[in-house]
Order: structure tokens, then sequence, then C-alpha cells
């Protein structure tokens, strides 16, 4: 190991530790503003440590140093911006719109890997089978999570109403129909179809919307709780799909830690 890959192994290790402390403060009233900025903090040298990896393989070029720049500005002042202005009683809203957020980076990721990344053929036919069945679930789970976090603030705003059609029993039809749909394009990507990606991310999106959308209002924070647990299952998705192990970790831990809150609500 050379000196940035060391760096960057040590910056994982104090992220994933901040991260875990920050989950637990959670836990309590008086400890969950600071355990907030503590995952924060993980999350910031999560970062720092994938552009140190990226730095030490050579794989960043000034145009990507470019667009870097350009979306951490553009998100840190949009996050602020968001956290600043929205009251303590529109949070689960706001939380569900992070939610969003997170399954539609998993789910970007994932499309980019698949679309950009230059196929290998030296990697061994097992990892490359696991690597195609990561770039699925991140996609399918991120594309869920993100058209069902919005549903979910938009019903806890009172911008959207459940149909009268989606009361009735002719939505499972539909919904098992999507998910059918979601399996043959998931089975066609990962044979390398990769036509088989817009058939995926529709038939998901699509899905996330019709099971979120007969929810009431009332059990919107259960749903919210579900979705965040997708969310860090789309984000270890997604760490498989470009080989972090931080991301995996990070990602396991917050599906883990959402799907106790789930059934604990």
């Amino acid at each position: 190991m050379n000196k940035l890959e060391i760096i960057k192994f040590l910056i994982d290790l104090v992220a994933v530790l901040l991260l875990a402390l920050g989950i637990k403060g959670l836990s309590k009233v008086r400890s969950a503003r600071d355990a907030n900025r503590l995952a924060g903090i993980a999350m910031a040298l999560a970062v720092i440590g994938v552009l140190i990896n990226s730095l030490s393989q050579g794989e960043i070029s000034i145009n990507s140093w470019i667009w870097i720049l350009i979306g951490t500005i553009t998100g840190s002042a949009l996050g602020f911006l968001t956290a600043k202005k929205v009251p303590m009683t529109s949070m689960p809203e706001t939380v569900a719109l992070f939610n969003g957020c997170g399954g539609m980076s998993s789910l970007l990721v994932a499309i980019g890997v698949s679309l950009f990344q230059e196929a290998n053929n030296s990697v061994n036919v097992i990892n490359e089978l696991v690597k195609s069945t990561s770039i699925v679930i991140s996609i399918f789970i991120g594309a869920i999570t993100f058209s069902g976090s919005i549903v979910a603030m938009a019903k806890l705003k009172g911008w959207l109403s459940t149909p009268t059609w989606m009361l009735n029993k002719f939505r499972h039809v539909i919904n098992i129909g999507l998910a059918v749909l979601c399996l043959i394009a998931g089975f066609g990507l990962i044979n390398a179809n990769i036509n088989g990606i817009w058939l995926l991310i529709i038939a998901s999106t699509l899905l996330g919307i019709g099971v979120t959308l007969p929810i009431g209002g009332a059990d919107m924070p259960v749903v919210i709780s579900l979705l965040n647990s997708y969310s860090g299952v789309a984000a270890a998705a997604a760490g498989f799909v470009v080989g972090s192990q931080l991301l995996i970790v990070a990602g396991a831990m917050v599906g883990a830690a959402g799907l106790i809150l789930t059934e604990v609500m």
C-alpha cells in the first residue's frame, strides 16, 4: 500500500466509526444534535476518501474536478438553505425528500457505471456477476426509494391524495405486473442487455409510486422510515458497484437501523 492508500484506509475507518456513533446517538433526544453532526462529518470524510482514492489511481481529470466542485457547491447550498428554512413541524417531509435524494444518488451511480464504464474482460466471471447484480439492485431499490419518497413528501404536504381506483384490489395487479417487468429487465441487464436498464428504471419508478400512493397520511412516517432503510440498501449495492467498502458498510448500517426503526414504529 502506498501513502495515499493508507490515508484513505484510515479516513474510511474513522468515517465508519463516526457514522456508527452518530446512528447510536440519534436514539436519544439529548444527543441527537451532536450525533447528527458526527454523521455529517463522517459523510464529509467519506467523500474525501473517495477523492483521495481516485487521485491515487489517476482517475480524475481537470474536467472531473470542475464537475465535482460544481456539484459540491450546489448540493451544499441547497442542503443548507433547505435545512435553514424548513420548520420542525415539516421535518418528516424533509426527511422524505432527503431519502429520495439518497435513492436517486445510488440510481445515478449505477446508471453511470452501466453506460459509461468500459467492460474489463480480464475480470473474474463471478466478480462481474456480483457487479451486474449489484447494479440491478441499486437501480431497482434506488428508483423505488426516490419515487416513493417524493410521493410520501407530497402526501404529507397535502399536495397529493389517494385516487379512488388505488383503493381497490386492482392496484395489486398493476404492482405485480410492474414487479414482473422489473424482474425481466433485471435479468436482461445481468445478461449484458443494456437496453434493459431503461425498462428497469421506468418500471421501478412506477412501482415506487404504486406501493406508496395508497397509504394514508397518518402512516407516512412509518413509510418514510422504511424508505430510509431502502436508501441504505441502495447505497450498499452502489458500494459493490464502485468497489467502495465504506459505502457498503455505511449503507448496510443505515439499512439495518431504518429497518429496526420501522419495526418499532
